[in-house]
């Protein structure tokens, strides 16, 4: 069973797809997924700002960081 949680904890699910956690295929099925969406979140001036930089987005593997000020 699965749920998920943004602000509040959604209704269980099961999951009918996906690849194991720590497969060996899992790092690169997600990078070949979230390449447009890494692009054009790179692409803006959205996240944090460090001097002249922008940092919105840390990738390592399978796992996914956004960023945003607050």
């Amino acid at each position: 069973m699965c749920c998920v949680r943004w602000h509040v904890v959604s209704a269980g699910f099961t999951m009918g797809s996906g690849t194991r956690q720590g497969g060996t295929l899992s790092p690169y099925l997600f990078s070949r997924y979230i390449t447009e969406l890494l692009w054009a979140i790179s692409g803006t001036v959205v996240g944090c700002l460090v001097g002249n930089h922008s940092f919105n987005t840390f990738t390592y593997a399978d796992d996914l960081d956004i960023l945003a000020p607050s």
